[in-house]
């Protein structure tokens, strides 16, 4: 071979093994520095473990820092797949502790663990056996834990609700995450805290995720608004702690040896803006709303009780409600199906979700667009013959048979006269689209805000929606029935206390919210939230329109005519207010109604309260308000409970 040749072969050869060279430090460098945390991360996963303990979900006070929804220690059985023995003998020899101490079959337990397989969980807890045993029986399986591996006691906190079902819509429950939600949050971390983690112990994992397949998770109410909440643009978990853990490293007999311990952190405190006295009272009152007969319960109905200086919500009350423990729990034989079955649908949130005709409380309403809107003023008066007529059939009678005479507006709203409010669309022009504008102003037919899952925002019909809704022609007669809030007109007691405060702020439309502030633990380094609140709106109604319908809500209570004259008699306030009574066909009884604020100089509350099928609002409605008034300005005593004589009642 010539030299030129063989000197060429040797480059070629040279070029190949620097090539070679470079490949393989390149990995080198790719396998020991680039993705060393990686492979040393797996590395350790070979030879060690990690255990972890659930953390403490995070406690919902009332206003007053009472506890309302709180943790309770319980012992649960958990099982850790891997850990578990084959088939065989030694599996069978590890589930008999547990079937003993159950007092179970083998073959139950056995099946226990093959559903706690399918779950995928690292741990898991023994579904249908394990969720909650006693202390006996935690002690007797402990004492046979070196024969059962892959299977062990665990101290557990389970959510427990100590006033039972009191505020049971709005605080919501917890309990185990479904397929679905898990899905959505399963890679959410945590983050470390501004500053690092001072001088805890480190984190087991770099990246601890939030949620395991066998978390705890809020499905409704604060529980399910207060799960997460967004800090900045990001996920933040609150009512949700960090998981705690152990790290256990096993030697070549599969001894366990403690590495390292890290605590579990429990969940953010979450603060409500409701009074748990204030709450007890209102459901109270409205679970026995009839006066005359006070072992009668009430059908169905909410009250709802608003500082209108803030829109706190400070009691919110849904008749009738379960016990938010039975959800932890689980219930008994049929009394789920029961429950889900029940014509009186106790788990619906009447007060943000439950829709009826406002009836004559919304005449505070509609008052506004006939000053505003109309030629009638303060002085216009009509005379009420107890009916009147539109078209050519369509005859409608007063709740006043034998009419009112000649009224004029503050004795049309204290008396609740229908036939002024008809004859203000016949005669004056009042148009359908007028009470609507007036209606969506005061927040009508839209949500409040306040964040609660379920709420709905109601209807507020017109024309255009008639039409577009291929549901027929636009008559007159509809728009009679609009004035005085009924036809299709639907509202929330919510969206009627928010209105009533409305007028009690002279025009200021507050903005509803039940949490008030959220502090987590000092660990967290989050430190304390007040919940983002929207700011109160400003209404586009004149003073002196609002200041005559809050002379008319007055009189409703100090006039010899006023509908509310009789249930607000007495009171050591001044309140104004406002009844209805809204046909429930085909029921003979309407709903009743009440609204109020008080004191009427400088209002401080605004309440609503709806009893369905309870009758007129100033014989029903207006006795349950009256108590929570009552207890709003720390009275009680014989005012609370001292009635008319019966049928001495003004209707309306």
């Amino acid at each position: 071979m010539e030299p030129k040749q063989l000197q060429a072969r040797l480059m070629v050869l040279r070029g190949g093994l620097l090539v070679g060279l470079a490949v393989l430090v390149g990995r080198l460098w790719y396998l020991q520095i680039a993705r060393w945390a990686d492979y040393e991360q797996d590395a350790e996963a070979n030879r060690t473990t990690v255990t972890w303990t659930p953390a403490p979900r995070g406690t919902i006070y009332d206003r007053n820092g009472e506890a309302l929804a709180d943790n309770q220690v319980v012992y649960q059985i958990q099982v850790t797949p891997l850990e578990l023995p084959p088939e065989g003998p030694q599996f069978d020899a590890a589930v008999v502790p547990v079937a003993r101490a159950l007092k179970v079959s083998t073959v139950g337990v056995k099946a226990a663990i093959q559903e706690a397989r399918k779950l995928g969980a690292p741990e898991a807890v023994l579904p249908g056996l394990g969720e909650n045993i006693d202390r006996v029986q935690a002690i007797r399986l402990d004492e046979h834990r070196l024969e059962m591996p892959g299977i062990r006691v665990v101290e557990a906190r389970r959510r427990h609700y100590p006033f039972g079902s009191l505020a049971a819509h709005v605080i919501g429950y917890a309990r185990a995450i479904t397929p679905e939600q898990y899905h959505e949050v399963e890679d959410l971390v945590y983050e470390d805290p501004p500053g690092g983690l001072d001088n805890r112990p480190q984190p087991l994992v770099r990246e601890q995720k939030v949620y395991a397949q066998d978390s705890i998770y809020g499905q409704t109410g604060v529980e399910s608004l207060c799960e997460l909440v967004r800090i900045n643009g990001r996920l933040v978990p609150a009512l949700q702690g960090r998981r705690g853990g152990d790290e256990l490293e096993r030697d070549a007999f599969n001894e366990p040896r403690l590495i390292r311990h890290l605590p579990p952190t429990r969940g953010a405190s979450v603060y409500l803006t409701l009074d748990r006295r204030l709450q007890q009272v209102a459901e109270v009152a409205l679970a026995r709303p009839f006066p005359y007969n006070p072992s009668l319960e009430c059908g169905g109905g909410a009250a709802v009780l608003i500082d209108v200086r803030t829109g706190d919500v400070v009691a919110i009350a849904s008749h009738p409600r379960l016990d938010l423990n039975q959800y932890v729990v689980g219930f008994k034989g049929d009394e789920w199906e029961k429950a889900r079955t029940d014509a009186r649908h106790p788990a619906l949130n009447r007060a943000l979700a439950g829709l009826y005709p406002p009836a004559s409380t919304f005449k505070i309403i509609t008052g506004c667009a006939i000053l505003e809107r109309t030629g009638v003023n303060l002085n216009t008066t009509y005379t009420c013959t107890g009916h009147e007529t539109f078209g050519r059939r369509e005859r409608k009678t007063c709740w006043k048979e034998a009419g009112h005479g000649t009224v004029s507006f503050n004795e049309a709203v204290a008396q609740s006269c229908d036939v002024y409010f008809w004859d203000t669309v016949k005669y004056a022009g009042l148009s359908a689209e007028d009470i609507a504008e007036y209606a969506q102003d005061f927040g009508l037919g839209q949500l409040t805000g306040c964040g609660l899952l379920g709420e709905r925002q109601g209807v507020v019909p017109t024309p255009a929606l008639r039409k577009a809704a291929g549901k027929g022609r636009w008559y007159q007669g509809d728009t009679a029935n609009l004035v005085i809030g009924q036809g299709e007109l639907q509202v929330t007691p919510l969206q009627m206390a928010l209105a009533t405060a409305a007028v009690a702020n002279r025009g200021v439309l507050p903005r509803a919210r039940v949490v008030k502030k959220i502090v987590w633990p000092d660990e967290t380094g989050l430190g304390a939230m007040d919940w983002p609140a929207e700011p109160s709106r400003r209404l586009h109604v004149r003073a002196e329109t609002l200041d005559a319908v809050r002379r008319g809500m007055r009189a409703t209570v100090t006039s010899s005519h006023g509908t509310a004259r009789l249930p607000m008699a007495g009171l050591p306030v001044s309140v104004a207010a406002k009844t209805g009574s809204a046909e429930a066909l085909p029921s003979p009884k309407p709903h009743s109604w009440f609204v109020w604020f008080a004191p009427y100089e400088q209002p401080k509350y605004a309440c609503a309260v709806i009893v369905e099928h309870g009758g007129y609002g100033s014989e029903v409605a207006g006795y349950v308000a009256r108590r929570i008034l009552l207890a709003a300005f720390g009275q009680g005593g014989s005012s609370a409970t001292s009635l008319p004589p019966k049928g001495t009642s003004n209707a309306g």
